[in-house]
């Protein structure tokens, strides 16, 4: 009788790189059978199909195990092979999630930051296009009141994975200040809200009766007045406003009426 020795295959399974849940489609060729033994090769596992087609989105975030099945042709005429097996992980990556108001609204010539959100893994930060802004490559940059644009920013993990969301900033031409307000407790009106006016943060407002007493006073604008006076309600009547933008434009000058 003459046995002849049939070689067992030998599978070398290089690490996988990670990849970003939205890379799509993923062809994985790092399983390879070394010793040229004939047979067939299938990979196994969440996400993956038996020619090795990964999908992470199927997979979703979080790290998975690929298998990968060499076997070699029949050894007879029973169900008889020689296989090797070999694992590998396979991690699929989050992105970050930007969320803003997709419309924004500036001052000419004022100058605020944006009120972008991020959330999910780090990432850098990538404006475009960076005119207008004092950064192009922090979250929240200063964005000054030029003209209207689209502006588009790119979050990158330290993976590679890429999100990206625009935003239209409006320039609008000044203030929009409530000839009237209703300090009554009932939720409406109760603050004279003065539209836009964080377009200039270093903004004075000042609030004074009809004798020239200064009623409200104040740099910026984060607490509007609310029609008290010394923590006492202003009475019913006509007062009359100074709102100085502090970038040298010109000041703002109107009257105002409380009502009840």
């Amino acid at each position: 009788i003459n046995i002849n020795p049939v070689p067992s295959p030998a599978v070398v399974f290089d690490p996988l790189p990670a990849v970003c849940i939205n890379a799509g489609l993923v062809t994985i060729t790092a399983a390879n059978e070394t010793k040229g033994v004939n047979g067939t090769g299938q990979y196994s596992g969440l996400g993956i199909t038996p020619d090795g087609i990964f999908d992470p989105r199927i997979a979703g975030v979080g790290t998975h195990e690929i298998t990968y099945t060499f076997k070699g042709d029949k050894l007879n005429q029973g169900n008889v092979y020689c296989e090797d097996i070999k694992k590998q992980t396979i991690t699929v990556t989050s992105l970050p999630a930007l969320e803003f108001e997709q419309d924004f609204y500036i001052l000419l010539d004022g100058a605020k930051p944006f009120n972008a959100r991020s959330s999910g893994p780090e990432a850098t930060y990538k404006w475009a296009p960076a005119v207008g802004l004092d950064r192009d490559d922090v979250l929240n940059p200063m964005i000054k009141g030029e003209v209207d644009r689209v502006y588009t920013l790119t979050a990158t993990t330290p993976q590679g994975c890429v999100t990206s969301d625009t935003i239209r900033v409006y320039v609008l031409d000044g203030l929009k200040v409530p000839s009237a307000f209703s300090p009554n407790g009932d939720g409406v009106n109760d603050v004279w809200n003065i539209g836009y006016i964080d377009s200039y943060p270093n903004a004075t407002v000042q609030v004074f009766n009809r004798y020239g007493l200064v009623v409200f006073s104040s740099k910026g604008y984060a607490e509007p007045f609310d029609g008290k006076y010394q923590n006492k309600d202003l009475s019913i009547d006509t007062y009359y406003y100074v709102i100085d933008p502090g970038n040298g434009k010109s000041k703002k000058t109107g009257s105002l009426t409380i009502i009840k």
